[in-house]
């Protein structure tokens, strides 16, 4: 003899209802695994309401796989642009007539243009869709890095280096931020693999320089097909949309984040400029002081 008790009733109708939930969540299109005739109005009225929202989670979470994709291609182009300037600096003083030391200059009018940059975007990214943003920057930088090898005169060469320090922040500060929207809570491992490509793309920088070299003679080719890769990512980026700004709210004085943040920049200083140096000036010194040939030393970049 069944229970008819009207608790019972309910508890039974609430547990029919969430094992519905689960079973259109994890698999919106599956059938029903029962369905009785007392029961069957009320299932097919809760998969129609479900239904929606399972495609709407699923749409959601494919909305965010394809932005982290694009993200960690554009992280990894900002590598390749960062690490295929040091380089390069043989090349680019062949063609300009200046010694290699004053070409030394290029990484800090880079470096300025990275810095100006920073200031700017987060700004931008505020009031204009990032996607646009990203996209128009990309082009642009585009633009500069093909531009670059084709330049005899050092002070156009500075205006165009200045260009791109001044797109690859823009495009770094980009990633990193619509990053952090799109996963909110959540995205420190998804900013690890972010700073994981870019590693692939510096790795990848000094190896394409040298097989342009191997292959033509000419370090042109790499910086050619590094601006080419640039055009479609950008055109990619207008093919979907953004995340929506994340505005925090809640007030803070301050004064308790003031010396973290501080040491966190002291760090980042010393860090980037030894990174920077290094990885600048380490291809050149193996070529100069005949430690390695042009393949060796690119490796050794690497």
């Amino acid at each position: 003899m069944g229970i008819n008790l009207p608790g019972v009733k309910v508890f039974r109708a609430g547990l029919f209802c969430a094992i519905e939930i689960i079973e259109e969540i994890t698999n919106p299109s599956g059938i029903l695994l029962q369905a009785d005739s007392k029961g069957r109005s009320f299932r097919i009225y809760l998969r129609m309401k479900i239904t929606p929202i399972a495609t709407s989670l699923q749409r959601k979470n494919a909305t965010q796989s394809l932005r982290t994709i694009s993200y960690f291609v554009i992280i990894a182009i900002i590598g390749v642009v960062a690490a295929i300037l040091g380089p390069s600096i043989p090349g680019l003083a062949d063609n300009t007539g200046v010694s290699i030391g004053l070409l030394g200059t290029l990484f800090t009018v880079r470096s300025i243009g990275g810095m100006s940059g920073s200031l700017l975007s987060g700004r931008l990214y505020d009031r204009i869709s990032g996607h646009q943003v990203l996209a128009t920057t990309l082009v642009g930088l585009a633009l500069s890095i093909a531009i670059v090898p084709l330049i005899g005169q050092l002070w156009i060469l500075l205006i165009f280096v200045f260009l791109w320090g001044l797109g690859e922040s823009f495009l770094d500060v980009g990633v990193n931020t619509h990053l952090i929207w799109t996963y909110r809570e959540r995205s420190a491992p998804y900013l690890n693999g972010l700073h994981f490509f870019f590693g692939i793309g510096a790795l990848i920088a000094p190896l394409t320089y040298v097989q342009s070299i191997q292959t033509t003679g000419d370090f042109r080719l790499a910086y050619w097909a590094l601006a080419i890769v640039m055009i479609p990512v950008a055109i990619w980026m207008l093919s979907f949309t953004g995340p929506a700004p994340q505005r925090d709210e809640r007030v803070d004085n301050g004064k308790s984040q003031t010396s973290a943040v501080l040491l966190i920049c002291l760090i980042f200083f010393l860090y980037v400029g030894a990174e920077v140096s290094f990885g600048g000036w380490i291809y050149t010194y193996a070529l100069n002081s005949q430690l390695a040939d042009i393949t060796r030393a690119g490796y050794l970049n690497s």
